[in-house]
């Protein structure tokens, strides 16, 4: 009990920062949102005012709405949403793989994903393997390298495998770190594929639960968030773990 209440300060303390940010964020949004009300476009207005006023069956109705509007296409744009959410990371991976399930049921949205996540880490891999470590110096957080850079001399497939599986590790930042390992892309592919199903799987049936019993969707993505609270609070102990097997 005395190691978990003091894994729970230390936690809490580094992520004060981050919240900080947050609220500033949340704040800088809140006024963009207020000034885009009083100078936006009437039309666009309305629909926002709908969208706060409205309950979370209109907002449903309102993002299948948004998609439906493509078309076809539907499908294409949510894989390059995938594809830059790994590349780039502009959202995280968790929201996709519940918009997976959400718009297209649980067996398309789960193949989806992973076909956006199969053709994001191929290219991220390639393309390190290309650029070498100019790019992985300017696509990876400098801590997030320093804790991984074990991976470049002694890492495994089984250890890419882990940290995969694994939820709340930087899985996106480790594409990066395995490129420039000189093991095969297959295999290392092989890997991130593996290790991701499992979580995205769960994502996934949570999105496409969403429509028929929430109450469900709720209990998986709240035990998925328990498991990943676990490992946050002893991830120092799953490091060490992995670089024993390393």
């Amino acid at each position: 009990m005395t190691d978990l209440l003091t894994r729970l300060r230390r936690k809490g303390l580094a992520v004060l920062p981050i919240l900080a940010g947050a609220l500033l964020l949340s704040l800088v949004l809140s006024g963009l949102f207020l000034l885009f009300q009083w100078w936006g476009p009437e039309a666009w207005n309305e629909r926002l005012r709908w969208l706060a006023d409205g309950d979370f069956a209109s907002r449903k109705a309102l993002l299948k709405e948004y998609f439906a509007g493509f078309g076809d296409r539907a499908a294409w744009v949510f894989l390059g949403v995938q594809f830059l959410q790994v590349l780039i990371a502009p959202i995280p991976g968790q929201v996709t793989g519940l918009l997976g399930g959400f718009l297209f049921g649980f067996w398309p949205g789960l193949g989806l994903t992973m076909a956006g996540l199969l053709v994001g880490s191929v290219t991220v891999m390639g393309l390190t393997r290309l650029a070498g470590n100019w790019l992985v110096r300017r696509m990876v957080p400098s801590e997030i390298m320093e804790k991984f850079d074990f991976l470049l001399a002694k890492g495994r497939v089984f250890d890419f495998f882990m940290i995969y599986l694994l939820p709340a590790l930087p899985d996106d930042a480790v594409c990066f770190i395995a490129g420039l390992t000189r093991l095969s892309l297959w295999r290392l592919t092989l890997a991130c594929l593996l290790g991701r199903l499992p979580g995205m799987a769960v994502l996934t049936f949570a999105g496409s639960s969403l429509d028929a019993d929430l109450e469900l969707a709720q209990r998986v993505f709240g035990a998925a968030m328990l498991v990943a609270m676990v490992i946050w609070l002893y991830d120092d102990k799953i490091e060490a773990w992995v670089r024993r097997r390393a």
